[in-house]
Parts: structure tokens; sequence; C-alpha cells
């Protein structure tokens, strides 16, 4: 849920006073479809308490159009998050006086709070953070070398061992985006404009869909990137889109210049006679069914991670053909009814069906983190359902 950052643009509209900044490097907010959509800003400001590290959560919602109000269910959010102190909704175009009202009420807690009473933003950060604001906005720089930070935290007075914590802190409001993974700190690029990021990967999801090309390698980039993009996207940050491919579970690597993106895989599923058969009685097989649709790329994810498996000429966008110490895997999505199938056969089958799980409880848990209202079940397996004969009753198993 804590996702985008409370940037200066977005700052204006809740009006705090840049008095009380000491919350500033604590200020973490969502914005959903806030200027594509419905133009709706929905807010929360995080307060760790010491004692017990649970958090404290006043959240607001910011809305132009009167008669989205309703679209916020009040007594679910509550529900789903009993830490949350207050829900605020206002119309910003004629709610001026409530918009007053809940910010100072906002500003009053934070004063009111021991942890944030005597906590401020120390003068060396906040040169910091307005020179990376100018190299983004005046000066047009949407990505700088961690070199070149180093030195503007040096100038502003940062000591050496206060750097990397300044810089945590940073990336957090949504300032930078800097990735310290083993594998992505070779690269020392420290991200100002977070849709360079966005945009250089939607450029290479849609180029390598109308080719129709899962593999992507460096020599495309002269091919991809054109025009204004050109400056924009160098040669030399292939690796480094590359590698937040693969953080983010969108590819995997076939080599050190080439990646492998399971979205970009045909949509349509194989014949059978292609594919392992997996009859009953002899496999492990379980379902998971939630309550609405999920993202499209469940399986994707599911085949970049364990992609050392992945057989690629069998798989397909919404499907993953696995193998695995002689055992054979299908986990497939059913957009219909809402639900991934997974059927595994073979010597190892109980420990793989257990592998394959965990990672679908991981990325089921994610989905559930960004949409609490999400159920999942895990069904029993056939074997289970038919000795209940309860014909296509479901049984849980458990949710997740």
């Amino acid at each position: 849920m804590l996702r985008a950052a409370f940037r200066t643009e977005a700052a204006g509209d809740l009006g705090l006073d840049l008095n009380h900044a000491q919350i500033a490097l604590r200020l973490i907010v969502v914005k959903r479809n806030g200027k594509v959509f419905c133009k709706q800003a929905y807010g929360c400001l995080v307060i760790p308490q010491a004692v017990d590290q649970r958090q404290e959560l006043a959240a607001f919602r910011l809305s132009a159009f009167p008669r989205l109000v309703h679209r916020l269910r009040v007594f679910f959010v509550k529900k789903a998050f009993p830490s949350i102190l207050s829900i605020n909704q206002i119309n910003i175009g004629s709610g001026k006086v409530d918009l007053e009202r809940s910010r100072q009420s906002v500003v009053q807690y934070l004063l009111n709070t021991s942890l944030w009473k005597n906590q401020k933003v120390s003068t060396p950060t906040y040169y910091v953070k307005e020179a990376l604001r100018k190299r983004f906005i005046s000066d047009g720089c949407e990505y700088i070398q961690r070199d070149e930070f180093n030195a503007i935290a040096n100038d502003a007075g940062v000591l050496p061992e206060e750097i990397d914590i300044l810089l945590e802190d940073l990336r957090d409001l949504g300032i930078c985006l800097w990735y310290d993974d083993d594998d992505m700190q070779e690269y020392s690029t420290l991200v100002l404009n977070p849709s360079w990021i966005s945009h250089g990967i939607y450029r290479l999801i849609n180029w390598g869909l109308n080719e129709k090309k899962q593999v992507l390698c460096h020599s495309d980039f002269a091919q991809i990137f054109t025009g204004k993009d050109i400056e924009r996207y160098p040669e030399d940050k292939a690796d480094f889109l590359f590698c937040l491919m693969r953080k983010y579970q969108l590819a995997f690597f076939k080599d050190k210049n080439r990646i492998f993106i399971p979205l970009l895989l045909p949509a349509d599923r194989p014949s059978d006679d292609l594919l392992p058969s997996f009859e009953f009685g002899e496999r492990l097989h379980m379902e998971y069914q939630a309550d609405r649709s999920l993202p499209e790329y469940t399986v994707s994810r599911l085949s970049v991670i364990h992609s050392d498996e992945l057989v690629e000429e069998k798989s397909w966008r919404f499907g993953a053909v696995l193998r695995w110490n002689e055992t054979d895997a299908i986990v497939v999505e059913h957009d219909l009814s809402r639900s991934v199938s997974v059927s595994v056969k073979g010597p190892m089958q109980k420990a793989y069906i257990t592998r394959l799980r965990d990672t679908l409880n991981s990325i089921f848990n994610e989905y559930k983190c960004n949409r609490p209202e999400l159920k999942i079940e895990l069904l029993i397996p056939d074997e289970l359902r038919r000795r209940h004969n309860q014909g296509d009753v479901r049984h849980r198993a458990a949710n997740i």
C-alpha cells in the first residue's frame, strides 16, 4: 500500500506547512490513478512506534469529484487497517475549510507525538534534497551516478558515515531511487525520475510484443529507443534496465547480454499433444481461487523465479511448464474462473509442489498488500476432494 512518495507538487495539495518539515523524510503517501483516471489522491502518514515497532496510520483522501467519495469503503478500510486514526473525505473544490481542518489535525498529531516532537530535518539533508530536485527539474537530469550524489552530500556538510542513511531516507521519500542489491550496485545509478524506469521498461516490452520476440539483447537498443529516447536511454544503460526487469520479476537473463520476457510469450495455449500429461491419480494438484480478477502476470512472475526450471518452448503467456529433478509441473492462470492451478508429477512431486506453493503464496501475499480486499483460497488436492465425494463442491485447505 505504501509505495509512491510525497513529492513537492503533491505536498501542495495537502498544504503542509514547511515549518513542520521535521516529518518530511518520513512522509509517504499512495497516489493511485491520481492524475491519470479520476484525479484522486490517497495518502498515508506512517509513524513507527519505537516501543513495539507498530505503525500508527493517519490517512487522508482528496478528491476533486464529490460523486467519487462513496468509492472509499471506510468501514472496510478501518477493519483491514485497525491502526488507522482517522479518515477524512474532502472535496478540494469547495471544501477548503475541511481541508484546513484536516491539515491542522495531521500537524497537531505530529507535534503531540513523542517520537516526532524533537525530530528535525537537518540543514545538510535539506540542501541535498534541494540539490537533487534542481538536478532533475532545472537541469533535466533523470539519473546521476552515486559518485555525484556523494559529492553533493559532502558539499552540503553530510558526514561520510551518514551518507548511506541519508540516501535510504531520500529513497523512502521518493526523491530518488537507489538499488543497493549486490547485483545492482555495480551500475552505481541513482534515478531521479521514476518515469524514466517505467517508460524504458514499457518501451522494451512493447517493442518485443510488436516484433514477436521474447528474447531482447543489447543490440536491440538502437531499434527500440529512437528519436528523443536515444539520449535518454544510451546503450550503456541496457544492463541497468535489464537488471531492473529481473528485480521486478519481469524477465530473467539468458546470458550476460540477453533477457527472456515471459510476458511476451504467445497468448495461446499449445496443443495438448505438445504438453506433458498429468493423469488423475498420478499427479498432485492444487488450485488457488480468487474472489476477483488477478493481475495477468502471476505465471510470468513465477516463470522468472523458477527460470532455471522453465521449459520455454512448451510455455505460454498464461501457463508455465516446468521440470525439476525429473519431476514435471504445469502452472496455469484461468482468467474466467479467476484461479491458478498447479499440477505436478514425478519422483519429487511432493517437494516440488511445496516449492511452487511457497512461490505462489509469496506472489499472492504481495497482491494482498496492495489490494487488501482481495481474497484468495487454496483449494485441497483432487485426491482429497475425491475422498470427500462432494462432486463439484470445493473444500478450503487454507486461506493465505
